[in-house]
């Protein structure tokens, strides 16, 4: 028996409903490596396939089964939603993962959305867990399918894309110190750090000079296989990957995106080459997907006079602020702003006997007639009131998590907020994202008609025989 690290109460929880629920280990895969590739973009990923290798993303696209055209069905997108999406099958509004992080309205500051100081970090002072996710992932499911033998694990450069996949009852998450600049994880997963990581460690940085951090997030992922001895018995284990397709500037100020995708190309080849070798690609199955939303870095813009700008949620509050007190006399009616929202202070509007519903439509009225402010929603318009206009935004609305005002910005325009650097691109333009699925039993077929990434998960759950996600809706894709 393979000894494990299991969040005991959820995983009994998950167990109580799961009779019957067995993974069938018939043809099922031996490994799952489910790569998630943050801001991957299909039209990027087709016009660079005739300089790809043989090993990489043109033996995937070739020989596996590619959707070109996967949606979103909420708004706004970042990594963490997506990924969220992507690995529980449902959107923000029942998932709870709305963004990477979240105006925590008791301590008044924004928190990660895996922050949790419960659960210490090791090698680093982060906290987290996967508590706010308030479904199931498909790695809890595979952990109740297998009885608790799946291997699962999660690497990442960043803290969110470890954890969420990794759910509640993975073996373990791993991310990057960037102080101590080492692959650290949470005591949340393990109680000690695993000596194959502290091995790892002791040799082996993710910042290396001359380095991609996508090529250290697979030398660490193959590690991971290899010291865990993934894929080698009848339960199906899992890995997830999470790269980076970000587009970089070049010397010109333009976006110079063929040298990412040639490089994440390289690195998927040494995946599969690996794997066929130590595993045996007739027991493996790719999953290789995107994020579905493209931060354009813009930096050549100032040298054409195209139309849009930058909104300033901070200034754009601060001016909502005094509105307010124009109003109703002077007073902090603004708690808070983070990401495109704006946080009222409810307990403020509670002692002057305020009514909240007439608060937040004035509020709205208001921030509609600000620069660059394409449409502004509240709270109540999202949750009480159904059109196509808001049927993104209430997918990607969770009560607690998110604010009374809603921004969407106009095309072109950006959203800024001055106190944390942090930028929101809302971009209008059409985009798709690539789903690929590489394995055993699986035709080579390019689909283009659309489909939803709430798929995912259900499509995956069925392959390796174990049920979906609990807040997956959608019927899988094959």
């Amino acid at each position: 028996m393979r000894n494990k690290y299991i969040t005991a109460t959820l995983l009994a929880l998950l167990s109580a409903g799961a009779e019957g629920q067995a993974q069938d280990t018939g043809n099922a895969p031996r490994l799952v490596v489910n790569i998630a590739i943050d801001q991957l973009r299909t039209d990027y990923l087709e016009s660079f396939e005739p300089l790809y290798s043989n090993d990489g993303f043109r033996k995937i696209m070739q020989g596996g089964l590619l959707y070109t055209n996967a949606q979103y069905p909420f708004a706004p997108i970042d990594r963490a939603s997506a990924i969220a999406a992507l690995n529980t099958g449902t959107t923000p509004n029942n998932n709870g993962i709305v963004s990477e992080q979240w105006f925590d309205r008791s301590s008044l500051r924004p928190v990660s959305c895996v922050d949790d100081a419960a659960f210490s970090g090791l090698l680093t002072q982060e906290t987290a867990s996967a508590q706010s996710v308030m479904t199931t992932t498909l790695s809890d499911e595979l952990k109740v399918g297998t009885k608790g033998k799946a291997f699962i694990y999660s690497i990442a450069e960043r803290k969110d894309a470890a954890v969420i996949p990794a759910g509640h009852n993975g073996d373990g998450a791993f991310w990057v110190n960037s102080r101590e600049n080492c692959w650290c994880t949470s005591t949340y997963y393990s109680k000690k750090t695993p000596k194959w990581l502290e091995a790892y460690n002791l040799y082996n940085t993710p910042y290396k000079k001359n380095s991609n951090i996508n090529e250290q997030i697979t030398d660490l992922a193959l590690k991971c296989i290899s010291a865990n001895s993934m894929g080698k018995d009848e339960a199906t284990d899992m890995l997830f990957i999470t790269y980076n397709a970000a587009p970089q500037i070049d010397k010109n100020g333009y976006e110079d995106c063929k040298e990412v995708y040639l490089r994440i190309d390289q690195y998927l080849g040494r995946l599969i080459n690996d794997l066929r070798t130590n595993v045996g690609l007739d027991k493996v199955l790719f999953v290789v997907t995107g994020t579905g939303y493209y931060n354009e870095l813009k930096a050549s813009d100032k040298n054409y006079r195209l139309p849009g700008g930058t909104i300033f949620i901070n200034r754009t509050a601060n001016l909502l602020n005094m509105y307010l007190g124009a109003l109703y006399g002077s007073d902090k009616y603004v708690e808070g702003y983070m990401n495109n929202q704006i946080f009222l202070n409810t307990k403020l509007l509670d002692k002057k006997r305020l009514n909240l519903q007439e608060i937040t439509e004035i509020s709205k009225t208001f921030v509609r007639q600000c620069q660059g402010v394409g449409n502004a929603f509240s709270a109540d318009n999202i949750m009480s009131t159904y059109s196509p206009e808001l049927d993104k935004a209430r997918k990607g609305f969770y009560l607690s998590r998110c604010g009374d005002i809603m921004i969407e910005a106009a095309p072109g325009w950006n959203i800024i907020n001055e106190d944390t650097q942090q930028q929101i691109s809302q971009n209008y333009n059409y985009l798709q994202t690539p789903i690929i699925f590489y394995g055993p039993n699986i035709k080579g077929e390019k689909i283009t008609t659309p489909v939803t990434v709430e798929k995912v998960s259900p499509t995956i759950a069925k392959t390796i025989r174990i049920r979906a996600p609990n807040g997956c809706k959608e019927a899988p894709l094959f």
